[in-house]
Order: C-alpha cells, then sequence, then structure tokens
C-alpha cells in the first residue's frame, strides 16, 4: 500500500504531533508513505517514509493563521504533490485540514485516487482564533459540504463530529481517529 499524505503546514514542528502520530503509524505498518509539506519543519526518520518539501525557500513562517504567501506555498504544495502523482502510484491521497483536504480531493478525483479528508475542526472553528467576522459563516459552511461531500472517507479527531458527520453523510465511511487503520486496510 502506498500512500501520498499531504499536510499544508510546517512539518515537523513540535506543536503538530497529531500529524506525526498519523504518518508513523502508516508507515510502520508496512504501509509507503510520501509526505508532501511546506519547505520548513524538522525531518524525521521513520521508516517508509518520504518526506517531500514543496520549493518555496522565502517562507519562513511557523505559526498558524491565514495569510496572502501561504496561499502561494499551498499552490507550490499543490503542485509538488501533482508531480508525486505523476511519478508514483498510489492507493490513498490523504490530506490534513482544510487546504490539504482540497489537494487531496482534486487529486483523488483527478487520477482515480482514493482521497481521505483529515478534518481537525470545522472550518468554522478554524477560524475562531482570527476575529473572522460572522458574515463569513455560511461561505465556511459552504466550503466545509463540499470538502465533506467530495471526500471518499473523512477522518475526525473529535467524536462528536464523527456522530455528526455520520448522521448527515449515511453513505460516507467517516472514521473516529482512532480507528484510523479502517481506512488504511480497506
Amino acid at each position: 500500500m502506498r500512500i501520498l499524505h499531504i499536510i499544508t503546514s510546517p512539518f515537523y514542528i513540535d506543536n503538530k504531533p497529531r500529524y506525526l502520530q498519523l504518518v508513523k503509524y502508516a508507515s510502520e505498518n508496512s504501509t509507503k508513505v510520501d509526505l508532501v509539506t511546506y519547505p520548513i519543519g524538522r525531518d524525521v526518520k521513520i521508516k517508509n517514509l518520504n518526506i517531500h518539501r514543496a520549493p518555496c525557500p522565502f517562507y519562513q513562517k511557523e505559526s498558524p493563521g491565514p495569510s496572502l504567501l501561504k496561499i502561494l506555498v499551498d499552490i507550490m504544495v499543490f503542485l509538488c504533490a501533482m508531480s508525486r502523482v505523476i511519478t508514483k502510484e498510489y492507493d490513498i491521497v490523504q490530506g490534513e485540514d482544510i487546504e490539504a483536504g482540497f489537494i487531496a480531493i482534486i487529486i483523488g478525483k483527478l487520477f482515480g485516487i482514493k482521497s481521505i479528508y483529515s478534518m481537525i475542526n470545522p472550518l468554522k472553528e478554524t477560524f475562531i482564533p482570527y476575529d473572522t467576522p460572522e458574515f463569513l459563516n455560511p461561505l465556511f459552511r459552504i466550503i466545509q459540504n463540499v470538502l465533506n461531500s467530495l471526500a471518499d472517507a473523512i477522518l475526525t479527531n473529535w467524536k462528536h463530529d464523527k456522530v455528526n458527520l455520520d448522521r448527515k453523510y449515511l453513505h460516507k465511511k467517516i472514521i473516529h481517529e482512532p480507528e484510523y487503520t479502517k481506512l488504511i486496510e480497506d
């Protein structure tokens, strides 16, 4: 099994252990993982893991949050991920959070690969710390619904999100993070 794992944030920074745990789990179970991520972060040595950093040497931001420059780096991550898919075959493409989720879904649809959207928080909750205007909430709901609808499977780290998604998307595979093996093994 080969997974293309996409993370649109620095990997590995010590404040993101969830990403590291998912990648470790997949790679330690005889799954080969190609990880496409930002140009900054710390490389980790894990069996069956290859890290591919999007070329963008001028980007140095480690903190989360929206920015115009982040859009450019996300485009570079998309192009790097596309180049991986063109040169190798993958069984699964997995995207962490919103931007990487979209990249994974687009690549999955274009190349006929199963896509997993790994939802950390619903989009509306992601922007709470940034004092986002209320009038954007309907747009956030639309974007979240598109992500949820187009992904082949959704991985969530919150049990209550899984319950809510199970009610709304009856015919979609939705997995709570501790059951991650079910996504890889199916």
